[in-house]
């Protein structure tokens, strides 16, 4: 996933620096004080420090050349590409950081390079502990994050293995994250990458079919047929398709209450959509790209349509509520396959209603798990339609509605 660019990672690294080439920066650019040690087992010529990668010095080659690969001044790796070259399966593995919240590593972006945390024992350098040491480091690229948004990898240089660890505390005026390190070797900071919704962009997708049936229906805010959409990406019987556990539905029995619409990590100006795991989040999409009125009447059969349409922040006024056999479909740009998200729980909101409220030293999230995610379209003059669902994949999502929903 391509979704980390140069110039970005320079404008979080540094300070006023107008080049759009990164040059390595220095260690005090990234981590301007020495670390200080909070516990751990260290002795009394031990210190704790942080220098520049030194991959000759990891036991484990691949490590080396992963470090090496992500240090490199003139390639971009994503977090995605490192966890594979060091076997970790994004795709059905549970990742969890190393207090055992579960994270979605895909879902996060580098700001700094690694760096290695190690022990210095009179002129030695050590990578070799025997617990975990809990430190304070000052991240310059950290200053102005919220804690939930900073997550720190760690490899270790011998055995390869990978921790993910969730700062415990983060001064965001100073960059300074306080956090228990379980290993020494080289240590990254990561952010979570900005997710939005928007319009279609089928000639971005990776699967010609995708392409092909989103192109034919992109201009369509409604009651487009499942099963034409499900003719055009698959040659299986659509006469029997299995949205939940134990409900098998016939797709031509089913049509849209809205437009598609894609979900997309952004990149600069761009959009991306690879995403292993899953994506917990509340979608906004602008009410104009949907048919509310028969969502809402579909469980509100009495509901005053014409006074909504004449003031459409009476929407907000309504309770989140679900509509019985609704599901919403979303259709993976990479691999053509059809995702079902049974009954998802919908409501109306102005947009940046639900912005999060400024981030306390008491507040408990260890991680963000999940994610408002804005209609870029979307009027600020009008409520949005917000899907609150665990979504599969990146890409087009539509809500679906039985043919005789009101």
């Amino acid at each position: 996933m391509k979704r980390k660019t140069i110039a970005a990672l320079i404008a979080v690294l540094t300070v006023g620096m107008s080049t759009s080439v990164w040059a390595a920066p220095s260690i005090s650019q990234i981590i301007p004080e020495a670390p200080v040690v909070i516990t751990g087992n260290l002795t009394g010529n031990q210190t704790l420090v942080v220098t520049n990668a030194n991959t000759t010095a990891y036991k484990n080659t691949t490590v080396a050349e992963i470090v090496k690969k992500a240090n490199d001044d003139n390639t971009i790796t994503t977090v995605k590409e490192i966890l594979a070259g060091l076997k970790v399966d994004t795709k059905t593995e549970e990742i969890k950081t190393t207090t055992g919240t579960t994270v979605n590593p895909t879902l996060y972006e580098q700001i700094t390079p690694f760096v290695d945390l190690a022990i210095k024992e009179n002129d030695k350098i050590i990578y070799e502990t025997t617990g975990a040491i809990q430190a304070t480091i000052t991240v310059e690229a950290a200053k102005e994050m919220k804690k939930k948004d900073v997550l720190l990898m760690q490899i270790d240089p011998n055995s390869g293995k990978v921790y993910f660890v969730a700062p415990e505390k983060l001064d965001s005026k100073t960059g300074e994250i306080t956090a228990t390190f379980q290993t020494l070797g080289p240590v990254a900071v990561l952010k979570t990458v900005p997710v939005v919704v928007k319009d279609t962009d089928p000639e971005k997708y990776e699967n010609e079919k995708v392409t092909e049936a989103i192109t034919q229906f992109k201009d369509e805010t409604k009651d487009v047929n499942l099963a034409d959409v499900l003719n055009i990406l698959t040659t299986e019987d659509t006469t029997a398709i299995q949205v939940a556990d134990g409900v098998t539905i016939n797709a031509a029995d089913y049509s849209t209450a809205m437009g598609f619409a894609d979900l997309a990590i952004k990149q600069g100006e761009d959009y991306l959509y690879d995403m292993d795991g899953s994506l917990e989040a509340e979608a906004n999409r602008d009410l104009a790209s949907t048919d509310w009125q028969k969502l809402v009447q579909s469980v509100n059969p009495d509901y005053d349509i014409a006074a909504a349409e004449a003031d459409p922040s009476l929407l907000t006024e309504l309770e989140p509520f679900t509509i019985p056999g609704s599901f919403l479909m979303q259709i993976n740009p990479v691999t053509g396959e059809a995702e079902y998200i049974y009954e998802p729980e919908l409501y109306f909101a102005l947009p940046n209603s639900d912005e999060d409220e400024e981030e306390t030293e008491d507040d408990e999230e260890e991680v963000r798990t999940s994610w408002t995610v804005e209609d870029e379209t979307a009027s600020e003059d009008t409520p949005n339609l917000v899907i609150r669902a665990e979504f599969k994949s990146m890409g087009p999502f539509a809500i679906f509605l039985p043919n005789d929903a009101q």
